[in-house]
C-alpha cells in the first residue's frame, strides 16, 4: 500500500514497531546512523533505503540497515550532495521520536 502523507507514514510505523522497545531501539539505531550520516563527506546516496527488522518472537530490538546503494556518488565535500538523504532521515527520526515514550 502506497502511503500518502506523514499521518499514514507514522501509523504504519506505530504498527510496525508495536512495542516500545522496538521503538526505543529503532530511535537509537536511526540515531546512530544520524550522527554517522552528519559526518562522513565521501558518499551521496541516490534512491537508496533504510531496512527495518526485527525478530517477531522477541519484539525486543529493531535492526536498522542501510541498503541499494546502486546510486551511489563519490563527493569531495558535503555541499555537493544533493542527495536528500538528509531530508528523509532527519524525517524518519521525527516521526519515531513522536511515536517513542
Amino acid at each position: 500500500r502506497e502511503l500518502k502523507n506523514e499521518a499514514e507514514v507514522a501509523d504504519f510505523l506505530c504498527a510496525f514497531l508495536h512495542t516500545s522497545a522496538l521503538r526505543d531501539s529503532a530511535l537509537s539505531r536511526l540515531q546512530d546512523i544520524a550522527a554517522w550520516w552528519k559526518q562522513q563527506e565521501q558518499y551521496a546516496f541516490y534512491a537508496s533505503s533504510l531496512l527495518l527488522a526485527y525478530d517477531t518472537q522477541k519484539n525486543t530490538e529493531c535492526k536498522i540497515t542501510m541498503i541499494d546503494f546502486t546510486h551511489a556518488e563519490q563527493i569531495s565535500e558535503k555541499s555537493q550532495d544533493l542527495s536528500g538523504y538528509d531530508v528523509g532521515l532527519d524525517n524518519l527520526l521525527r516521526i519515531i521520536t513522536w511515536l517513542a515514550p
